[in-house]
């Protein structure tokens, strides 16, 4: 019986000679919001149009969405190729963004079209 009261008060319960341990606590919860469902994808168009940032310190993600990943970041009279845009209907209604290339950091990934000069004025292909 004593066996059986040291082993409860440490969790554990050992019947017939076989410990038996209480189910693991779940981890904790992330503070961190998950990443989107479309973060990280990468089409394969390239309208080859040139751009450049409108705004100092634009992030390029990995996803057309604020929760992905930053792969770098973007300023005023960075060189950019736009390959192709998604509109909001495509990303959850978050607004246009441009797969493009930054020519000066070599950084290719996702940037809101809010930031971005030369888009509208060329064609550039839906992703």
């Amino acid at each position: 019986m004593k066996r059986l009261v040291i082993g409860a008060a440490l969790g554990v319960a050992i019947l017939s000679g076989v410990i038996v341990a209480p189910p693991a606590l779940a981890s904790p919860a992330h503070s961190a919001t998950p990443q989107a469902a479309w973060c990280g994808w990468t089409p394969a168009n390239n309208s080859n149009v040139p751009g450049t940032f409108s705004n100092a310190g634009v992030n390029i993600r990995n996803g057309q969405y604020t929760n992905c990943t930053v792969l770098g970041a973007g300023y005023n009279g960075h060189d950019l190729t736009f390959r192709c845009f998604a509109d909001g209907t495509s990303v959850g209604g978050n607004g246009v963004w441009i797969y493009l290339t930054d020519r000066t950091t070599g950084v290719t990934g996702w940037a809101s079209a809010a930031y971005i000069w030369g888009y509208g004025e060329n064609p550039i292909v839906h992703c």
